[in-house]
Formats: C-alpha cells, sequence, structure tokens
C-alpha cells in the first residue's frame, strides 16, 4: 500500500502543547492501522461478533539526517520529544490528525533510532515511530488517487488539487 510520502508530499510536523512546532524534513513515511476490536462467542454454538473499538495509528518517518546543516543538533531534537505526548501534521499544509470522536489526537514518539543507511562510516538515517495515544480516525490525513488520464489527485476535507509531475 502506498502512502502520500512516496510521491514526495510528505511534510510532517509535531508540537508538544507548551513548545514550538518541530519540522521533519528531507524523509519518506508510512502509516498502518491497527484495528481494535472485541470478539463475542457463543459457546454453545461457536457464532462470533466483532466489537469495532477503534483504529490506532503508527507512523514511521525514515529520515535522511545526513542532509539536515546540523545533523547531530536536530538529532538531540528529536530525541528530547521521546516518550513526551505531541500533536501530529502529516502534511504541515493541512489540519493535524484527529480522534475518532473529534479533537486533537495526540501520539507519543516511541523511537528515534539512528541507522546506517548509505554508508558504513557514520549513522546518515534516523527512524523515527509515532504511535497514538487514543483512537483516531482512520481516513485522517492526506488521500491520494490516480485518476484514469494518470493525473495524481490529493484531496483533503473534499477539496482537489493536481499535482504537476
Amino acid at each position: 500500500m502506498s502512502s502520500a510520502s512516496d510521491y514526495g508530499i510528505c511534510l510532517p510536523k509535531f508540537k508538544k502543547d507548551d513548545a514550538s512546532e518541530v519540522t521533519v524534513d528531507c524523509c519518506t513515511g508510512t502509516k498502518s492501522y491497527n484495528a481494535d476490536y472485541l470478539t463475542h462467542e457463543s459457546v454453545l454454538t461457536g457464532h462470533r461478533e466483532f466489537i469495532d473499538k477503534g483504529v490506532h495509528l503508527n507512523i514511521t518517518l525514515d529520515v535522511n539526517i545526513y542532509k539536515e546543516s546540523d545533523s547531530e543538533a536536530k538529532r538531540n531534537i528529536y530525541s528530547s520529544y521521546l516518550f513526551q505526548p505531541v500533536k501530529f501534521w502529516w502534511n504541515r499544509n493541512y489540519p493535524n490528525i484527529q480522534l475518532k470522536n473529534g479533537g486533537d489526537a495526540y501520539f507519543i514518539l516511541s523511537e528515534v533510532t539512528p541507522y546506517f543507511k548509505n554508508t558504513p562510516l557514520f549513522h546518515d538515517g534516523l527512524l523515527l515511530v509515532f504511535k497514538s495515544i487514543d483512537y483516531v480516525k482512520s481516513d485522517s490525513g492526506l488521500k491520494l488517487r490516480v485518476t484514469k488520464d494518470g493525473k495524481r489527485r490529493v484531496t483533503k476535507d473534499g477539496k482537489k488539487r493536481i499535482i504537476k509531475t
């Protein structure tokens, strides 16, 4: 399943309530939804019923940290938000991700992991993993669809824009 970042439009940012916004540049990202439900199974007939509780969202950002002017300082900024509740924007030009019942969704930055991406000499990649605290709307964020004529359209809240390729 492709995400909007596959087409170069992932411009994430996150913000703690009392802090300034932190933009994440030079990255690609993936979203994965984890459905949470209850199962009731009849002892007599074996019939099962599933009750949908909601959807949690996990976001993984693969940051090209070597493209930052001061990569060590940027890594320290990301690390200072580790295990802190933050609001998350998949694209900084659009509203942040919302809760299932409305309101702002909060995420925990659960991982800041440097790794060797292009060279074995230094850590030039960085993985940031955000996990939602509460259930989110499964349709929040950007939707990307490709029309029959091959043009890519990004939609958000009923607005359509053509992306020039």
